[in-house]
């Protein structure tokens, strides 16, 4: 299952994760709308068995061209990530096991991630700031939603 976050809103993790559960299902959190986001005290890209996040530079925390991350904490999967983005790499750089892709993020877009990321929760309250003004501006209205949950 794919959970997708959106407007900094991580999804309802303890269904999704009841139901995949029950199922036997794999949960994949999208997070690149969530980056920063949490649900009841932990943070966007610690739920299911992985988490991806995008650092476009439209996202949250953005770089200037393509990149982007996977979490997990499970060790079997770090494991084929890592084999992944390195062609499908096994135990030596001449021992392919699957496909893969050359998928590193580039020297320059870490170092800006790494830059911003440490900046990342002022600009977050800057952007809370800015939507709390907006609500307010816009509460006189009230066929206008300001919040995604109503």
């Amino acid at each position: 299952m794919i959970a997708v976050d959106l407007y900094g809103l991580p999804a309802d993790y303890d269904r999704l994760q009841e139901l995949c559960t029950a199922d036997g299902l794999f949960l994949l959190e999208d997070a690149a709308q969530s980056f920063g986001g949490e649900y009841k005290g932990r943070k966007a890209c610690s739920f299911g068995d992985a988490a991806a996040t995008s650092f476009f530079p439209a996202k949250p925390l953005g770089c200037y061209g393509d990149g982007g991350m996977v979490f997990t904490n499970r060790d079997d999967l770090a494991e084929i990530c890592r084999s992944l983005l390195v062609h499908g790499k096994g135990k030596d750089k001449y021992d392919n096991v699957r496909i893969g892709l050359n998928a590193r993020l580039d020297t320059l877009q870490a170092a800006i991630v790494l830059a911003k990321f440490e900046v990342f929760p002022d600009e977050l309250e800057k952007r809370q700031h800015v939507a709390r003004r907006y609500t307010e501006a816009l509460a006189p209205h009230p066929h206008l939603l300001t919040s995604p949950r109503g």
